[in-house]
């Protein structure tokens, strides 16, 4: 994988508490993973964002009690295990 330098300008506390935990060694790697991290939950929240007011309630009479919900979850795990049986001969 190739990579590009930049320049970053960060306060000084932080950067003791970021040279303890990764050392500074390893600062890049360290600083790539967090900011692949922050991107990610960003682009998760700007796509929930997009998709707000998509699901109606009214839509899904099977989910509109707690009881109605946890009785769709526990269709679906046993949905899964059945699933998992069939394609692992279990």
């Amino acid at each position: 994988m190739s990579t590009t330098k930049i320049h970053i300008s960060c306060d000084p506390e932080l950067l003791k508490r970021l040279n303890k935990l990764s050392g500074k060694r390893s600062r890049s790697k360290f600083i790539t993973e967090a900011i692949r991290e922050k991107v990610s939950r960003e682009e998760l929240k700007s796509i929930v964002s997009e998709c707000a007011g998509a699901w109606k309630i009214n839509n899904h009479e099977n989910l509109k009690t707690i009881n109605s919900v946890i009785k769709e979850i526990n269709n679906l795990r046993k949905d899964s295990d059945i699933r998992r049986k069939e394609l692992f001969n279990e």
